[in-house]
């Protein structure tokens, strides 16, 4: 978590960099580790350190982080056909057993690669602060862009070694350490409230906007840059995660209406699910085409040819789709071992993985609808569930709920559409609730209450020894 004044490239090349030529900028120092004044002493340097923290986040996400609090909501059991690996991998998170030194558990590496994150972000926001660029535009671009990842990543640490805003009274627990500036080699920083992180993450992303406004990458696949839409997106999500719904419905309804995304057709929805280009819905995604490996589909996907994965579909959230729901026909029996069911929203040909798709309008439709809902428009509430809803069956009757019984029916619905994308099991306890699985083929906390300090993961271990504040309350 010590911020380094080395950047380690990432070179991502293709369709991510696109037409910037890296020759000139390999010719500047003969290593692979460039200082950072070197690296941010121009736009072409600076463009490359903003490319190289995209490399570092399509490392994090194509990791077990999906997996991770899928594995903890219920939508998954263990695979009778994953191996001694994958199990050793993911049972400590089925099984809220996470230790802190556990090396073989998949969650060891989140922290310190967030961290990582942030430290390049924070250097590259420094340099947009401080020196002078030829084109002020690109400047606030890649500003921008450091300032989404770093709120993203701050925002992910939140999620998993804090309890939610919910918990206490204005979020007023003790979090994580925030990084909004380099820490000194030897400082300990001590934890901060959540509040005071949140505090952090929506003046990023309001920044962000700014900065973006008009002004995002073109080339390539743009889903994979971040944009206006990108940043208003996450703010959506993390004042819906704070409960400042107010705000939560204003900026997932400037999602909706200003960009001219639109969702798949029901006619269409397996097809865009299968298919390896990012379709009208995508606002962000992650994209793989620099990776040559299996990553997530590995998990509860389709990997290609394999004969194993390390979870299964569970009943519990199977039963929940009606037949004529298109969202069930996302679930299969796993062409490698038909003992296990998996999905086909992740899945890989050869060693290239599908994209993850990270932020969809759907999302946003029922971001609006909750925040709708907790602010009494039930008009609005239901017309956007429902949306989903008939979207995903063109036969179902719409519903009408009022009250409790329609912010149950929406978060039953987020439940449906966003599966296997990492967002139930944070719904979950951002809502006060605990985890209640009926089918569970583990050994230990089928069920977990909330609140429980086993519903967020520990500090790992060589964390804890480089700064020992981490533990203190």
């Amino acid at each position: 978590m010590k911020s380094s004044t080395i950047f380690h490239i990432a070179f991502v090349l293709g369709t991510l960099v696109g037409t910037t030529s890296c020759e000139s900028f390999l010719d500047r120092e003969p290593t692979m580790t460039i200082s950072n004044n070197e690296i941010t002493k121009d736009l072409e340097g600076l463009n490359f350190a903003v490319v190289g923290d995209y490399s570092n986040i399509m490392d994090t996400y194509g990791s077990a982080l999906i997996a991770y609090s899928e594995s903890r909501s219920g939508n998954l059991q263990m695979a009778k056909s994953a191996t001694s690996a994958l199990v050793k991998d993911i049972t400590p998170s089925y099984e809220f057993s996470n230790l802190y030194d556990d090396e073989d558990d998949a969650v060891m590496f989140f922290y310190e690669n967030f961290y990582k994150i942030i430290n390049q972000a924070n250097d590259i926001i420094e340099a947009c602060k401080t020196r002078t660029y030829a084109n002020t535009k690109l400047r606030d671009q890649y500003y921008g862009e450091a300032l989404f990842m770093r709120a993203l990543s701050h925002f992910n640490l939140c999620n998993l070694y804090a309890q939610p805003y919910s918990y206490s009274k204005i979020g007023s627990h003790q979090s994580i350490v925030m990084m909004d500036k380099k820490i000194p080699v030897l400082d300990y920083p001590v934890r901060s409230k959540l509040y005071v992180v949140y505090d952090l993450i929506i003046s990023d992303l309001k920044k962000a906007d700014t900065l973006l406004t008009n002004n995002s990458r073109t080339t390539g696949i743009k889903q994979a840059w971040i944009s206006q839409a990108a940043v208003q997106a996450l703010l959506a999500r993390v004042l819906l995660y704070k409960g400042d719904y107010k705000n939560a419905y204003y900026y997932s309804n400037k999602v909706i209406a200003d960009y001219g995304y639109s969702l798949v057709p029901n006619k269409d929805y397996l097809g865009a699910w299968s298919s390896t280009v990012p379709n009208q819905e995508d606002i962000w995604i992650i994209d793989f085409t620099a990776k040559t490996t299996r990553t997530v589909s590995t998990y509860y996907g389709v990997p290609d040819v394999e004969k194993t994965v390390a979870c299964s579909v569970s009943k519990d959230l199977y039963s929940l789709y009606e037949n004529d729901d298109v969202r069930k026909s996302l679930i299969i029996p796993f062409p490698g071992d038909a003992r296990d069911t998996v999905t086909i929203k992740f899945k890989s040909i050869g060693l290239k993985e599908r994209y993850i798709p990270a932020i969809r309008l759907s999302e946003m439709y029922l971001t609006r609808a909750e925040a709708a809902a907790e602010l009494s428009d039930v008009i609005t509430a239901r017309n956007d569930l429902n949306t989903i809803r008939q979207r995903a069956n063109v036969n179902a009757t719409p519903i009408y709920p009022s009250g409790q019984a329609l912010i149950d029916a929406i978060m039953l619905e987020r439940r449906k559409e966003l599966a296997f994308e990492g967002h139930t099991y944070y719904d979950f306890i951002r809502k006060g609730k605990g985890i209640t699985r009926t089918y569970f083929n583990g050994i230990n906390n089928k069920d977990v209450p909330f609140p429980s300090d086993k519903l967020i993961l520990p500090f790992p271990k060589n964390a804890v020894e480089r700064n020992p504040n981490l533990n203190s309350k």
